[in-house]
C-alpha cells in the first residue's frame, strides 16, 4: 500500500477522454497511479445564488456537470509520468 506522503498529484482533467488516455499511458508504461474522482456538488436551490433570480431547480438540471479526474503517482515517477502526459 502506497502512504499519502509517498505519492504525488500528477494532474486533474474534466475530459473523460483525456483521462482515458493517461490512464492507458501509464499502465502502458508501468506507472502505479491512482486515481480519484470528484462529483460536482449541486448548489442548494436556497443558496444566495438562487435567490431573487431565475436559476432556480429547473435550470440547474440544465447545466451540465463534468466530473473531476485526479491523478496521482509516486513520488520517485513523477518526472516520467509528466513527460508522458505532455503528449496526451
Amino acid at each position: 500500500m502506497i502512504m499519502p506522503w509517498e505519492k504525488v498529484k500528477l494532474c486533474s482533467v474534466g475530459d473523460i477522454k483525456k483521462k482515458e488516455r493517461i490512464q492507458e499511458l501509464l499502465a502502458c508504461s508501468g506507472i502505479w497511479y491512482q486515481l480519484k474522482t470528484t462529483l460536482p456538488s449541486w448548489p442548494h436551490p436556497a443558496d444566495s445564488a438562487g435567490i431573487g433570480t431565475m436559476a432556480g431547480v429547473g435550470n440547474m438540471r440544465k447545466t451540465e456537470q463534468k466530473n473531476t479526474y485526479i491523478f496521482y503517482v509516486k513520488k520517485e515517477d513523477e518526472e516520467q509520468a509528466r513527460n508522458l502526459i505532455k503528449e496526451a
